[in-house]
């Protein structure tokens, strides 16, 4: 048996899993043996993965259709689990998304979809599945945080402001749970090619490289159990570091540079 699925097993709950680091993440679990509870909003898609993964690892897949921001989204995901009889033992709190402009010119019910996203499901969804982690004394969450939780981000204010909740909540879960025998990570990756950029209509000035969703699941999956948190990438890891020794007004002004839409 893979030493994931024998530390963590035997099933695992993707959350935002139709795509981008989300769907990396269920393959990467799939390809070490695991059960998959996937939860999106996209049916056809959720079950095009569920066909594909069943047939290439042999695994069984659920897959749940739900706007996990809904209200009781949450507590009918946790219920459809506890009655179907899945035991999760890995839980990747991924979905999200994200928008970049002035904030006051931002649609407000989106970037209060995207705070609901980012902080309450999260913290939603750890309580409901926690104690059963806790009972049988093993377990692991993965939130996927960004490396924009280090540093102010204009231009990204509500997004790098969730991402800041989910790594600072992670890091302290880690600390309380690490003598239940669960490992709790916070991961940081940087721009992936993924569909965030389309949705979040981002016109930065400059392009970066697009790092594999699939290498930054496995990134994760290798440090869990081993650190609080995790960057992806060299380039992000310098960021990070200098976002520690850099004034804070520079580092405002840096960023705010890098993120000015292209337009204005």
């Amino acid at each position: 048996m893979n030493t994931l699925k024998r530390k963590y097993g035997p099933a695992a709950l993707v959350t935002g899993a139709s795509s981008g680091i989300g769907r990396a993440f269920a393959e990467e679990l799939a390809a070490r043996d695991f059960d998959l509870v996937l939860v999106a909003r996209r049916g056809g898609r959720l079950e095009q993965i569920k066909n594909d993964l069943e047939a290439r690892f042999g695994i069984s897949v659920m897959p749940i259709v739900q706007d996990l921001t809904a209200s009781g989204a949450v507590r009918r995901v946790c219920e459809e689990i506890q009655k179907s009889g899945w035991d999760i033992g890995l839980l990747i709190n991924n979905a999200g998304f994200g928008s970049q402009g002035e904030f006051d010119t931002l649609d407000l019910e989106n970037e209060l979809t995207m705070v609901d996203l980012a902080c309450r499901v999260p913290v939603e969804l750890t309580h409901r599945l926690v104690p059963g982690m806790k009972q049988r004394r093993r377990g692991g969450i993965i939130f996927v945080s960004s490396v924009l939780s280090q540093f102010p981000s204009p231009y990204m204010a509500t997004y790098a402001a969730g991402k800041s909740f989910e790594f600072s909540f992670s890091n302290s879960l880690h600390g309380e749970w690490k003598a239940y025998g669960i490992d709790v990570l916070a991961l940081l990756p940087g721009t992936t090619d993924t569909e965030f950029f389309q949705v979040a209509q981002s016109q930065r000035r400059i392009s970066m490289p697009k790092a594999d969703p699939r290498a930054v699941a496995r990134t994760a999956l290798r440090a869990l159990g081993k650190k609080p948190f995790v960057v992806h990438g060299w380039s992000n890891k310098v960021s990070v570091f200098m976002s520690r020794y850099l004034l804070t007004r520079w580092l405002i002004g840096l960023v705010r540079w890098y993120m000015k839409p292209r337009s204005r």
